[in-house]
């Protein structure tokens, strides 16, 4: 249980970290 939630929380903030990069620099 805790490694899934680890897992799915790790793509959700890698994304949130990719977009919110993305768009402090652009």
């Amino acid at each position: 249980m805790a490694r899934r939630f680890t897992e799915k929380q790790g793509q959700y903030l890698a994304f949130i970290y990719n977009y919110t990069v993305l768009h402090g620099q652009a």
